[in-house]
């Protein structure tokens, strides 16, 4: 949103380490953003070092009290003695409403210094942070304007990424930054310029085109979007659906393609035949060809995407067996191993791939790459 980050703290539950990190952080930063040890238990004592750290007392809040009061009882629930100690704040906060949990942020604004502290629990936090705290750094004028150009990448690291722009990324302004920001089996490469002017835009388009080229093999989607929703988003465009069949990831691949809003409309469903004798009873898998391959393998995988797309009745099917481990792996197939196949009633392509990390890893890894392979797919093009 157009600050830079100049440090980052990790600070333990005691009073004493708190004031530590708020006294460095207003000696070298003029906006504070905190979050954590509001709540109800005893080791939450931000608002109480808070409190301390600007001499003032604790008010209790009654606004604060009474939408907990309607928060527990749209719920059914008496509201806990304790929880009104999270209505106690210091008596210089500007509360910030917390509509998803209850505890509230709190704003501070002493001597050109702004404080923000919020819940520790993620969602909370973003919530605040959207709804009240951006607002009022933009109202008071603390954004810079930061310009982002990202490109979405899949199946390759981010050396030969940065082996395929290397060149440009040698020769970027001194106003200009290239950053790397890896995920599991995909890695976003975010240009960004902070206040730049109208001559310094247009050089930051060509170079944000040149990028682009460069890497067009591999990328998935200007700007930043899941593989899921970019996925989602060109089967809604081409009017097509899609089933899965997972073995290893056991139904992994279906969540991820479920958590876009509206995924019905192109997700016909899947099957999770982990074990063999639901392959072959689900999915029409030969017999004969797992003895003869094992279910690892490509004949497999070929066959579980034909008996998708007869059972789920899809356009496109993705198929995935593998040996996510820790155990079950051999010289021929170690943990890692794994097949994927994407088709349709004309063409299967399939890709054989090797992790060879934790058994969550693995399967996280899996699900990345058959949702790109299913975008590549989609595009016409092969992979071998």
């Amino acid at each position: 949103i157009g600050i830079k980050v100049r440090e980052i703290l990790s600070v333990a539950d005691r009073h004493v380490a708190i004031l530590e990190a708020l006294g460095r952080a207003s000696q070298s930063s003029n906006l504070v953003i905190m979050t954590g040890g509001l709540g109800p238990t005893k080791d939450d004592i931000t608002k109480f070092a808070l409190s301390c750290f600007y001499g003032v007392g604790m008010e209790f809040h009654q606004e604060t009290y009474e939408r907990l009061k309607a928060y527990f009882a749209m719920r059914g629930r008496a509201m806990d003695a304790s929880l009104e100690a999270q209505c106690n704040m210091p008596s210089n906060a500007e509360i910030l409403t917390n509509n998803l949990g209850t505890a509230p942020g709190m704003w501070f604004d002493s001597e050109g210094i702004i404080m923000v502290s919020m819940p520790g629990v993620p969602y909370e936090m973003r919530h605040i942070m959207e709804t009240s705290v951006i607002p009022k750094l933009k109202a008071n004028g603390s954004l810079g304007v930061v310009t982002h150009h990202t490109i979405c990448t899949g199946g390759v690291g981010e050396t030969d990424l940065a082996r395929l722009v290397e060149n440009t990324e040698n020769n970027l302004p001194p106003w200009a930054s290239l950053a790397y920001l890896p995920g599991v089996g995909q890695v976003r490469m975010r240009l960004s310029a902070y206040n730049i002017t109208a001559e310094q835009s247009i050089i930051f388009e060509k170079i944000a085109k040149e990028l682009e080229d460069k890497v067009a093999k591999h990328t998935y989607a200007i700007g930043d979007q899941s593989l899921e929703e970019t996925l989602g988003k060109m089967l809604l465009a081409k009017g097509k659906t899609i089933s899965v069949a997972e073995s290893c990831t056991g139904g992994y691949i279906a969540h991820k393609i479920a958590s876009i809003a509206g995924a019905s409309e192109y997700f016909r469903g899947g099957v999770i035949p982990y074990h063999n004798d639901l392959k072959i009873q689900m999915l029409g898998v030969k017999p004969s060809t797992i003895e003869a391959n094992g279910a690892v393998s490509e004949q497999t995988v070929r066959e579980m995407v034909t008996g998708a797309l007869a059972l789920l009745k899809s356009d496109i099917a993705i198929a995935i067996s593998g040996i996510a481990g820790p155990s079950g792996g051999s010289e021929e197939k170690p943990v890692g191993t794994t097949w994927i196949a994407i088709g349709d009633r004309q063409n299967t392509y399939t890709r054989k791939v090797n992790f060879s990390k934790d058994r969550l890893r693995n399967i996280e890894f899996d699900t990345a790459i058959a949702l790109y392979l299913s975008l590549k797919f989609l595009q016409g093009q092969e992979f071998a």
